[in-house]
């Protein structure tokens, strides 16, 4: 199994200042928050964090889908 490289990732550990209670957009429930993903400008909590670091490592890995880029889609209305 590989191991988690954060350098590859869309998600990135907050400074300790930054860590503090906001909403998971894992699991919905208002905890420390230890994450941010760039890809949905959410935060994660610790529990959180392994199960959508290893769906976006096999979501990265599949043609068609990927993490986007901060910036790279814009909101449109159709």
């Amino acid at each position: 199994m590989a191991s988690m490289n954060l350098k590859k990732s869309s998600i990135f550990v907050l400074s300790k200042v930054d860590m503090r209670k906001r909403e998971c957009w894992g699991c919905g429930e208002n905890l420390i928050a230890k994450f941010r993903d760039s890809s949905t400008g959410g935060y994660l909590c610790q529990e959180c964090m392994p199960d959508v670091y290893w769906a976006g490592a096999v979501l990265n890995n599949t043609d068609g889908i990927r993490d986007p880029q901060p910036g790279e889609c814009k909101d449109e209305s159709f």
